[in-house]
């Protein structure tokens, strides 16, 4: 199956980060007019530029596949405003390209359900980590209620358990982004 990429005006972009800033903003406001430094181009590239700016600004974070981890855990409540800040400032300096967010289309979504029962469930099993098969739907279930349900589709991750990080590197949680977003 091939991905056709979403394409996107200049002007839709620009649109499309000011809507997605709009839902990050503080609860105090914006930290001023943050101008973009440049666009993100995919997940992987999100994850270490992301991590990378919220370590330079005091929240130590390491890229993970589905976004940043903080290397020492959660911050502490007391800094939760600063976070945000921080986590504002980051996106709006580095925006991730809308291609790479909001809905999935149906095409994408039958993707991710052949790579989670195709590759990432057998990957982990071969490395002895625990994956969620509870209510596992059809593949044809999957992409009818994906998004149109309210509560989340299936996803195949462990709730309880983190995978070691060779692991996590050998069986990652979503394909590449050229298959998945297109290329």
């Amino acid at each position: 199956m091939k991905i056709t990429p979403k394409t996107y005006t200049e002007e839709e972009r620009w649109a499309a980060r000011t809507e997605y800033l709009k839902r990050l903003e503080p609860s105090d406001g914006p930290p001023g007019d943050v101008q973009l430094i440049r666009w993100v181009n995919g997940t992987k590239e999100y994850s270490e530029t992301m991590a990378q700016c919220l370590t330079e600004r005091g929240f130590p974070a390491e890229p993970d596949t589905l976004g940043v981890a903080f290397s020492s855990g959660s911050p502490p409540k007391e800094q939760e405003q600063s976070l945000d800040i921080a986590w504002y400032v980051c996106e709006a300096q580095y925006t991730l390209d809308p291609r790479f967010h909001g809905e999935y289309t149906d095409e994408q979504a039958g993707l991710l359900y052949d790579y989670f029962t195709q590759y990432y469930i057998p990957c982990m099993k071969a490395h002895d980590q625990p994956v969620n098969e509870k209510d596992k739907p059809t593949r044809d279930v999957y992409i009818a209620t994906f998004s149109g349900t309210d509560s989340a589709p299936w996803w195949p991750y462990s709730e309880t358990t983190v995978p070691p990080k060779d692991v996590a590197e050998a069986c990652p949680e979503l394909p590449p982004d050229k298959a998945l977003y297109g290329g």
